[in-house]
């Protein structure tokens, strides 16, 4: 059975069809009611996966919509992005038909944004299974960059940033990794609020690590984890525990920081109490006091000041 279909969604799902149908039930109906409570339905179909029901609220709003603009760019937004996600099928041509009449209506708006940067979302997914040269083609660098060039001061140009960057990394060439360290670090510097500064630092951490610059690498990383969303309820508290042990790993190992490496292995106990790597990470704790009770017998056996500082690789 259909996840929104369950028994007990179902009179939830009875009771939204009724209203759905009262916007698009019939087209003359439809044609005077507010394109505002179309475009909310149809959006509301569409994140409950109802891609039919989306498709046709957003087909009446952009009828609705008559000559205005901003509505007719909203409404072709909401149909590219519905035949854009819609399962099974692929309806790729149906989704850049949309997006590109959103640009085209108003060129400026919010839709033409968001339709731009889905056009260069759709051009890079296509690449997923190529080889890494075949990912980095011109025409997704351009794509992205076509977003930053026309709403420089728009979210959707920080998240076009982010992905021409990860296009960059991935290449893991000396002079594109440069390239992108140099663009991240002056984005987290002038973006102190964006949204995004946790995946720049991610990938910050990810260059830091190709030059060998570990203390660089695991400051990127701490960064990335204090910015991470908060959201007990999502799969993201999975990933914060993953980094949270990569953290500790790459300070013991990498950088040989045992201070941050106890610091983090403590906090994947402490936060997050059944992951399956606490007990890894206790043993990590005694390694790590083993560790330094060896490296401090070495040092008075050469005569050395036994509190001296233990020496990082």
């Amino acid at each position: 059975m259909r996840r929104d279909t369950a028994p007990g969604s179902l009179f939830r799902l009875v009771a939204l069809s009724i209203l759905l149908f009262g916007y698009v039930g019939c087209g003359q109906k439809a044609a005077k009611e507010d394109v505002a409570d179309l475009l909310a339905a149809g959006w509301h179909w569409f994140r409950i996966n109802e891609y039919a029901y989306s498709i046709k609220a957003f087909e009446e709003a952009l009828e609705a919509a008559g000559q205005d603009p901003e509505a007719q760019a909203e409404a072709c937004y909401g149909l590219g992005s519905a035949w854009d996600f819609r399962r099974p099928g692929d309806f790729r041509d149906k989704a850049l038909e949309f997006y590109n009449r959103a640009v085209d209506a108003a060129p400026a708006s919010d839709a033409a944004a968001w339709s731009l940067l889905a056009v260069a979302r759709m051009k890079h997914l296509a690449t997923v299974g190529l080889e890494r040269d075949q990912k980095n083609t011109p025409e997704v660098r351009a794509a992205y960059q076509e977003v930053i060039d026309r709403f420089p001061d728009h979210l959707t140009a920080e998240e076009a940033f982010i992905y021409l960057q990860s296009c960059r990394v991935v290449t893991l060439k000396p002079e594109e990794l440069g390239k992108a360290a140099v663009a991240l670090e002056e984005f987290v510097r002038t973006h102190p609020d964006s949204l995004f500064k946790s995946t720049a630092y991610h990938l910050l951490a990810e260059c830091y690590m190709m030059f060998y610059r570990h203390d660089d690498r695991i400051r990127a990383k701490r960064m990335a984890l204090e910015l991470a969303e908060e959201d007990k309820v999502t799969p993201m508290e999975m990933n914060k525990a993953l980094f949270t042990w990569l953290i500790a790993v790459y300070a013991e190992f990498d950088a040989g920081d045992f201070e941050i490496a106890r610091e983090y292995y403590r906090r994947l106990i402490d936060e997050y109490p059944t992951d399956n790597k606490v007990y890894m990470a206790k043993l990590a704790l005694k390694r790590l006091d083993e560790v330094e009770a060896r490296i401090r017998r070495e040092l008075l056996d050469q005569g050395l000041e036994a509190d001296a500082e233990t020496p990082r690789d």
